[in-house]
């Protein structure tokens, strides 16, 4: 997938901490942190914040055959533990491979 799309180039990477506040703990770090050490995660899993997977579906429009991949959003994010503002670590555009079944009609 191409990673460049009208003067944006992916990954963008967001902000390390808190754009309101200042602060660097995040809410949902905390609670990956706390699932990883109690074996409920792999450690590898979520390594920089809460990840939102956004697939394009509308990219599919055309011959299925020929498509193997939709587009992909991926929106990394977390929430500030001392004021809660909601704000972005990174966006990414990736692809994701589609699974395409056939049915046979009777």
């Amino acid at each position: 997938m191409e990673n460049q799309i009208e003067n944006l180039t992916f990954p963008i990477e967001g902000a390390e901490s808190c754009p309101n506040c200042g602060c660097s703990e995040r809410i949902g770090q905390q609670i990956i942190n706390q699932l990883k050490l109690e074996a409920k995660l792999q450690m590898s899993a979520y390594a920089k914040g809460l990840l939102i997977k956004i697939p394009l579906f509308q990219a599919l429009l055309g011959p299925l055959a020929l498509k193997q991949e939709v587009p992909v959003i991926e929106i990394t994010f977390d929430v500030c533990k001392e004021c809660k503002t909601l704000y972005c670590l990174k966006i990414d555009l990736t692809s994701q491979p589609v699974e395409v079944k056939r049915t046979a009609f009777p």
